[in-house]
């Protein structure tokens, strides 16, 4: 049964170690682009630490198939349900929230998936809008969710938009809004836009388990604790350990579905390769081609010289403003990640500014799509 599991997800890289018992023995929740190498790093050691030579199951969540030699990938679903499975035995449903997604899994037998619903693509009501509208209160996410317990009603704020968030933020500071009401009105924002896009009028089958990194939230408990009162008798769970769920199951599914068991030290370089190819952003890139990052470092001005056509992709989210452009043979040329800061047609400039700077040499865009929320704009 000891087996360690890993999940990559878009904000935070998770690690997991099972004992032989199946039981969460020691943990890794370092953030991407910040902390994850040096966390991953001194999990390692700890482990090598508590078991010298060991050799082990590993799987991990969020990694293409067959991509990272001897991880075995698991469903990010998949992953997250035999998580709550395992930390919740006899849970009906869940809903998780991290990041830059939700889900809502509703269980059959043990930890069998009967049914599931997801986000849409933009990150509106998950954890990465909740920092950003915590960054414009100039408060950390902690206090955030410290403030919210103590408000005596929620204000009300639109968790579907960033840009209409912020708006009704300003609205509600010139009316004398207290940050406790507005703070808790956010978190309300969140369980109001989970229960509206992943429920779809349903009720959660009891228990209801909230998981995800949200879940540390008090805030965002105490929302779904009342919009749910008297509608799935009794309060929902928090889970056992928020935002672990899926690095837990993918150890879990590791272990029983027999994969590859392999030195620490194997674990280690596969697991530092999907870090460093990531680079603290989203690994769905990969799947086009090598994908160059938003940073002058690897494309500074001028970067190429020679004239180039290609093709223009636009994400215009609530949270991130994101362009990819398509060579010929459909390979990443160059990408741009912005925060949208709630000004997206001015991060529409900027990035295409980005680009004429980088292609000095001429581009020509032969077509161009776009998505997200603010695809309008585009």
């Amino acid at each position: 049964m000891q087996a360690i599991g890993f999940d990559f997800g878009s904000v935070y890289t998770k690690a997991v170690l099972l004992d032989a018992d199946g039981n969460i023995d020691l943990t890794c929740y370092a953030k991407k682009g910040i902390d994850d190498r040096k966390g991953i790093d001194e999990f390692f050691r700890e482990v090598e630490l508590r078991m010298p030579g060991v050799r082990l199951h590993a799987g991990a969540a969020g990694i293409e198939a067959g991509s990272r030699g001897g991880l075995l990938p698991v469903n990010a679903i998949v992953a997250i349900a035999e998580g709550i499975g395992r930390l919740h035995p006899g849970a009906g449903s869940t809903i998780e929230i991290g990041g830059h997604t939700s889900k809502f899994i509703v269980f059959g037998d043990g930890s069998a998936v009967r049914d599931f619903s997801t986000n849409d693509a933009c990150a509106a009501g998950t954890g990465s809008f909740l920092e950003q509208q915590a960054r414009r209160l100039n408060i950390d996410i902690g206090e955030l969710s410290r403030l919210s317990t103590a408000a005596a009603r929620g204000a009300t704020i639109a968790g579907r938009c960033s840009v209409f968030a912020k708006s009704d933020m300003i609205h509600l500071q010139q009316r004398g809004a207290s940050i406790e009401e507005i703070c808790y009105g956010l978190c309300s924002a969140i369980a109001r836009n989970a229960l509206a896009t992943l429920l779809h009028g349903r009720e959660p089958l009891t228990p209801l388990v909230i998981a995800g990194g949200c879940a540390r939230n008090e805030g965002i408990l105490r929302a779904f604790t009342e919009m749910l009162a008297g509608s799935i008798g009794c309060e929902p769970v928090r889970s056992a350990c928020p935002g672990l769920e899926g690095a837990a199951g993918a150890a879990l599914v590791a272990s029983t579905q027999g994969s590859e068991v392999l030195d620490l030290e194997d674990i280690r370089r596969c697991v530092s390769a999907v870090v460093s190819s990531t680079g603290g952003r989203h690994a769905t890139l990969k799947r086009l081609g090598p994908c160059r990052e938003s940073g002058r470092k690897e494309e500074p001005a001028g970067a190429f010289g020679a004239p180039l056509e290609g093709w223009l992709g636009i994400d215009v989210g609530s949270v991130s403003t994101d362009f990819v452009l398509l060579g010929c043979d459909n390979t990443v040329v160059s990408s741009v990640y912005l925060p949208t800061r709630g000004r997206p047609v001015d991060v529409l400039r900027q990035g295409l500014d980005i680009l004429r700077e980088r292609f000095r040499g001429g581009l020509e865009i032969l077509g161009c799509g776009a998505t997200g929320s603010g695809r309008y704009l585009a």
